[in-house]
């Protein structure tokens, strides 16, 4: 099982979903993930695809303390037949929504 962070995302032009991410591989059992890879652009649909394949995808966030999590990503269906991602604890400030823009 790979463990990816997101930190930021892209929001699409209706304002509600995330359509590309910056994510990256880390290392789970260091201090919230020392990165073992340059972060980079991932599509939602490279996301459904890592949490489809059993990894944990999870939002982190800059806080005053330090990097803090937002929580892992979870595929979801919507009623229109379209595959997105929702958070696992829909927290307010740190939500898709809240993560930083790229």
């Amino acid at each position: 099982m790979t463990h990816y962070v997101v930190t930021s995302v892209r929001i699409n032009d209706e304002g509600r979903n995330g359509e590309l991410f910056m994510w990256a591989k880390v290392d789970p059992s260091v201090n919230r993930g020392r990165c073992l890879e340059k972060p980079h652009i991932a599509s939602m649909e490279d996301i459904i695809a890592a949490i489809r394949d059993g990894n944990v995808v999870e939002m982190t966030f800059e806080a005053g303390i330090g990097t803090v999590s937002g929580g892992k990503l979870l595929e979801a269906h919507l009623p229109s037949g379209e595959v997105t991602v929702i958070e696992e604890r829909a927290n307010p400030g740190r939500m898709i929504s809240d993560l930083p823009r790229f």
